[in-house]
């Protein structure tokens, strides 16, 4: 259910019986705040789409500049003209979209995380979180993002009906309740200065965030896609050895040149778009034409899993359980030689060819890192192990991801003690990155799990939530931890 809103502050109240919907759509005074204050700076934001945006923009800038000290201008501007080409791998505005999801409400306006849970691309950019605090206290941008409501409210009045009727067909499709979220939500964050051209996705934590322009109509298929992975990302982890069982096929995905590289490293991540894109399919009724056409062309670009989740979703349209229940049994079915064949049939399919992103180069160590990892996949144990001690002797900056990798290995080896050791290991080291960190506190709960320490297990749980990293559905993993044993019940609640 989309909820719409009245307050002027925050995410809004809803104006339906239920009291607390798990998805919400409505604008953001934190994203107002901060793309306002990159316009203050001399940002060049994208070409507005609409002569009504194009004023808005007019307006915003003509009200800031009347207020607006001479002293932060400068500041702001020299920060915008020192931080364009920080990161090439993404578009320039993508960071400051990250850095505005996780800033408090106003009038606080600082990080919800510490300085080192905050994501690679936040960090580039984190000096300016105090231009943006100073920006809201020193300028009228609380009272401007008021006037802009009353227009906020008529864009989300007209579009709420279809954003809630795609969001019931998907729940009603997976056979899902809208009540069973357990505290997480999706926002659907209008952005009223038209900044976003394209839908721009995010989660964090428990809380996945969809930004979109100003758009007459609803980008339907984009809310849908990220709406599906809110549902399916978390449901994966509860049958994660289900997936773990499956991952002789990476190779086929990470040998595809039009895969996209993210996921040609994490099966789970892989597998779980397949089957977005399979479901989506189900969900646009095309002709039978068009259905095949547009399976035989997502196989042939990587994705060659979605045809057997299509296939399957036929058969699970014909019973009476919800995906919760039938997507382990799915994944369970899933055979590798056929699909090894199915993928073979697909060598002559001409496959439209995209524009790749740019991306910052990797140094030797990473190489050698994400080398490790495919020998892991391979389950060529003792190579990657190589790699891993090799790396942690001589490169200081990555030693705890190297750590963390030999203490995987070792968990595969069920050399369970000496696994133990070098998770602590990786947590001991000054240079760790966030997702290291969190995943070295989960696997030290599941092996304490399996060896019965169930207090301590919950530690390290607890330990990884409040890390606040979600790479790799971390904070889902920590919360089926905590939620309970590792191969074991559910606790009784």
């Amino acid at each position: 259910m989309v909820v719409a809103s009245l307050s002027t502050l925050g995410w809004r109240l809803s104006i339906w019986a239920q009291p607390a919907s798990a998805i919400t759509v409505d604008g953001d005074i934190r994203l107002f705040t901060v793309l306002t204050a990159l316009q203050a700076g001399g940002f060049q934001l994208p070409s507005a789409h609409s002569s009504k945006t194009l004023e808005v923009r007019r307006q915003v800038q003509a009200s800031i500049d009347a207020k607006l000290s001479p002293d932060l201008k400068e500041r702001l501007t020299k920060f915008v003209e020192t931080h364009q080409n920080v990161d090439s791998s993404a578009p320039p505005l993508s960071k400051y979209l990250s850095l505005a999801m996780l800033l408090d409400m106003p009038p606080k306006m600082g990080f919800v995380w510490s300085a080192d849970k905050l994501p690679p691309d936040v960090l580039t950019i984190i000096d300016f979180q105090p231009l943006v605090k100073e920006f809201y206290e020193t300028t009228p941008v609380e009272r401007i993002w008021s006037t802009l409501q009353p227009g906020l409210d008529v864009l989300i009045g007209s579009q709420q009906e279809v954003i809630m009727r795609t969001i019931q067909q998907t729940e009603g499709y997976l056979r899902l309740p809208s009540y069973s979220y357990l505290g997480r939500h999706y926002y659907i964050v209008m952005d009223v200065l038209g900044a976003t051209t394209s839908p721009s996705a995010r989660n964090y934590g428990e809380d996945y965030y969809l930004i979109v322009g100003p758009s007459p109509q609803p980008e339907l298929d984009e809310i849908r896609h990220q709406f599906l992975h809110f549902v399916l990302d978390p449901l994966s982890l509860r049958v994660a050895d289900k997936f773990f069982h499956k991952q002789g096929l990476m190779n086929l995905a990470a040998d595809n040149p039009n895969l996209d590289p993210q996921f040609k490293k994490d099966f789970m991540l892989f597998a779980v778009e397949c089957l977005i894109r399979a479901t989506e399919l189900r969900l646009q009724k095309l002709p039978a034409a068009k259905v095949e056409n547009d399976l035989t062309v997502s196989a042939a670009s990587g994705f060659f899993l979605i045809k057997y989740f299509y296939d399957q979703l036929g058969e699970f349209q014909k019973g009476d359980q919800g995906i919760r229940q039938a997507l382990g049994p799915m994944v369970d079915s899933i055979d590798i030689e056929a699909e090894k064949k199915y993928v073979s049939s697909l060598a002559l399919v001409t496959v439209p060819t995209s524009k790749p992103v740019p991306t910052r180069a990797l140094t030797v160590n990473e190489k050698r890192l994400e080398e490790a990892g495919d020998l892991l996949s391979q389950e060529k144990y003792e190579a990657a192990k190589k790699i891993f001690q090799e790396v942690a002797s001589t490169d200081a900056s990555l030693r705890a991801r190297a750590f963390y990798g030999e203490g995987v290995v070792l968990s595969l080896q069920r050399d369970h003690d000496g696994a133990k050791e070098f998770f602590e290991k990786a947590l001991a080291e000054k240079q760790i990155d966030p997702a290291t960190r969190a995943w070295s506190h989960i696997y030290l709960g599941r092996m304490l799990d399996l060896e019965g320490e169930r207090e301590l297990a919950i530690k390290q749980y607890a330990a990884a939530v409040e890390s606040g990293d979600d790479t790799r559905n971390a904070q889902a993993a920590a919360k089926e931890g905590l939620l309970k044993p590792f191969g074991g019940k559910e606790k009784n609640r």
